[in-house]
């Protein structure tokens, strides 16, 4: 019928070494919302000479204007200037490693949720035990203490979280190499409007990572202070680590949009393309 097929080895030999280019270059010329591969190629009219770069402007205004974002002209400014920064030509490589580690960026929930754990005893271990009284008889048992074990809890938090993250990534670059961590992140999705290589990327989002961590811990601790047996502490935090795993954000903005990605699971995904 109307099906098309490389025969012999013109796809091994063609295709397959630039497949994944070649899919970004289709996805580049393609609606909103919609995905392309390498056979819409076929079909790309290039009579007009389309642009790459004015193509992908214009998708980007596309995507700000759209009705169902429901952007404010403030909102719809501030991505636009932030998109004229992205400078193009792109360079394209190899960049295997720091993709999967954009990837996997939520894996590291487990980090913190491990953190967590640890850190719950702080207070209700004492209150579990019964030593609370004698410690908090003691001179500096209800001054200097507790600010020293809260301070003792957020550095540890810090540093385990911190070591985990380098095994991590050092395993992953370790296998896969540095290669690509200069290159643009609009070469793994065209439509990503930050001006931000991977280490840049993967570096802001690291950021707020560890935010999500420190939130986390400071919760923890609170809880800690209140309740009388560790376990009670992470009856409370593991649903708030997990919970927002089930919920997924709408295409659409809006305060059920902005408190889902407020949530420590939605925070830890990277959304440079949204």
């Amino acid at each position: 019928m109307n099906e098309q097929f490389l025969i012999d080895d013109a796809y091994w030999n063609g295709i397959a070494p630039r497949e994944k280019l070649l899919n970004m270059i289709a996805a580049n010329y393609a609606n909103p919302n919609e995905s392309a591969s390498y056979q819409a190629l076929t079909e790309l009219n290039v009579s007009d000479e389309t642009d790459f770069y004015q193509t992908r402007q214009d998708k980007i205004k596309k995507i700000v204007n759209g009705s169902s974002k429901e952007l404010s002209e403030e909102e719809k400014e501030y991505w636009e200037n932030l998109n004229v920064r992205v400078k193009g030509i792109f360079q394209y490589g190899f960049c295997g490693g720091w993709e999967v580690i954009i990837s996997a960026f939520e894996l590291l929930l487990f980090a913190i949720l491990a953190v967590c754990i640890v850190v719950a005893p702080i207070f209700s271990g004492e209150y579990q035990a019964g030593t609370d009284m004698v410690i908090l008889s003691a001179k500096y048992g209800k001054t200097k203490l507790p600010m020293a074990k809260i301070l003792a809890g957020v550095l540890f938090g810090v540093a385990a979280f911190t070591i985990h993250v380098a095994v991590a990534f050092g395993i992953t670059i370790a296998a896969f190499g540095i290669d690509g961590w200069n290159l643009p992140l609009q070469i793994n999705g065209t439509a990503v409007p930050y001006p931000f290589t991977f280490l840049q990327g993967i570096l802001v989002n690291l950021c707020v990572i560890y935010l999500v961590l420190i939130a986390m811990i400071s919760l923890t601790l609170f809880l800690s202070s209140k309740m009388k047996n560790p376990y009670l502490v992470l009856i409370i935090v593991v649903p708030v680590l997990f919970i927002p795993m089930f919920l997924s954000p709408n295409r659409t903005s809006g305060i059920y949009n902005l408190l889902i990605f407020l949530t420590p699971y939605q925070s830890l995904i990277p959304r440079f393309g949204r």
